[in-house]
């Protein structure tokens, strides 16, 4: 027997240009992101978040997606004005000094981004000080 203990949660969030339209809105509503063109990365396609933003936007999202290599180059291009971008909200965080801002996508489901996989028994003072750690950090 294992326990699988959720460390960290974050939501969904709209990364844009400082002068994107979608910048009045306090939390980005669905409709207005099919609106734009979405920048997306390869480096992400199996990240568990991304079939999360597939499911909010029932499979629409995949016809206004432009695929580029790397999560930096499509940050790149979305700071530059050529589309917005979805990803959890600290995955964009690093990039709001980039000319990014961040809008929380409306209706969007709570995320798991980390667990803490252990045994169900009990801990060393080693084990039970590492995942202490873990907790903190997440």
């Amino acid at each position: 027997g294992g326990i699988c203990e959720p460390l960290g949660h974050d939501t969904l969030a709209v990364a844009m240009t400082k002068r994107s339209h979608p910048l009045a809105y306090r939390e980005v509503p669905c409709q207005e992101v099919l609106k734009q063109s979405v920048i997306c990365s390869q480096s992400t396609a199996h990240e568990p978040w991304r079939m999360t933003a597939q499911r909010v936007f029932d499979g629409m999202l995949q016809e206004r997606e432009q695929t580029v290599e790397t999560f930096d180059v499509a940050m790149t291009l979305v700071a530059a004005g050529y589309g917005i971008a979805i990803a959890p909200a600290a995955r964009l965080a690093s990039y709001l000094r980039r000319g990014i801002a961040v809008r929380p996508l409306a209706g969007a489901p709570t995320i798991v981004m980390a667990y803490l996989l252990r045994r169900d028994a009990s801990l060393s003072d080693t084990q039970a000080r590492f995942a202490r750690r873990a907790r903190l950090v997440s």
